[in-house]
């Protein structure tokens, strides 16, 4: 039998709430299906949120940008953040300034985000200024940005919340293509410190002899850079990533079998499962 480990953040609403996962959910239906014998969470990584009043200053004069770039859960959690800094911020939010964001142009790089992005600027799934990469990749969100561009006859910048760990993929190709943005560093990401406390309780709990039938998955480049330290026997394992970035970064690493890595077809809970199946039906033949 096979156990499956997900490495990754955990999720929260948009009160700051733990919710459900919606890819631990989706993969215990293996579980309950017997196709697995353990499925696990790690929480990874911890966010430190910062520079929020410059951010909510940003997003104060709203008239002075087309639109948000969201590349991830905690740029969106961090609009949501730098409008409670007060409650005169709060009250602006909730009778102006949310109104006048929902009407920009949202673009987003994944199905995720832009279902957190839709909650907190209480937007509907059929408004036209809503634009996401259904890739999941900086590349691809470059790339409907700049065609978005050519569309239009007038640019203001757009406004680009991002984390301390971020690559320069998206930011140099919107230069490359004279896209006018700002961004603001408003949240650091760092190490869990629980990780190896969680990693040896699930060890603790797998039966002898099935430690090497177990699928480890990585969500993010930062969650490959903060767990790989801790685990062992790294060979022996199959690892799964949820999209082409975090699988370039499991393939830099040293000590790993890359016949082993494999890659969602795209980052949904959904495709992730299949991955997952096809894995634990025919490991060897398994074409990548």
């Amino acid at each position: 039998m096979w156990n499956v480990v997900l490495f990754k953040a955990t999720s929260e609403n948009n009160s700051g709430e733990k919710e459900s996962d919606k890819f631990l959910t989706n993969l215990r239906k293996l579980e309950i299906q017997k196709l697995v014998s353990s499925v696990s969470l790690v929480p990874v990584l911890d966010f430190q949120f910062q520079s929020l009043d410059t951010f909510y200053r940003h997003i104060k004069n709203s008239d002075q940008y087309d639109g948000l770039i969201l590349t991830s859960l905690r740029s969106v959690e961090s609009i949501k953040k730098s409008t409670e800094i007060s409650p005169e911020s709060r009250l602006d939010w909730e009778t102006i300034l949310r109104s006048k964001w929902s009407g920009k142009y949202i673009f987003c790089v994944g199905l995720s985000t832009l279902s957190t992005a839709q909650n907190l600027l209480g937007i509907n799934s059929e408004t036209t200024n809503l634009i996401y990469s259904k890739i999941g990749t900086s590349e691809d969100l470059a790339s409907l940005i700049l065609k978005h561009s050519e569309e239009k006859s007038t640019r203001l910048p757009l406004l680009y919340p991002c984390g301390s760990l971020k690559t320069d993929t998206l930011s140099t190709a919107l230069k490359n293509g004279s896209i006018p943005f700002h961004t603001v560093t408003t949240y650091s990401t760092v190490e869990n410190r629980n990780i190896r406390t969680v990693l040896d309780s699930i060890t603790s709990y797998l039966p002898d002899g099935e430690e090497a039938g177990t699928i480890y998955i990585f969500f993010s480049p930062s969650g490959v850079k903060f767990t790989l330290p801790h685990l062992t026997q790294l060979t022996e394992k199959y690892l799964v990533a949820l999209g082409p970035t975090t699988r370039a970064a499991l393939e830099r690493e040293s000590g790993i079998d890359q016949s082993k890595i494999y890659q969602c077809a795209n980052p949904t809970p959904e495709a992730l499962n299949d991955i997952v199946t096809l894995i634990i039906s025919s490991p060897l033949q398994l074409h990548k």
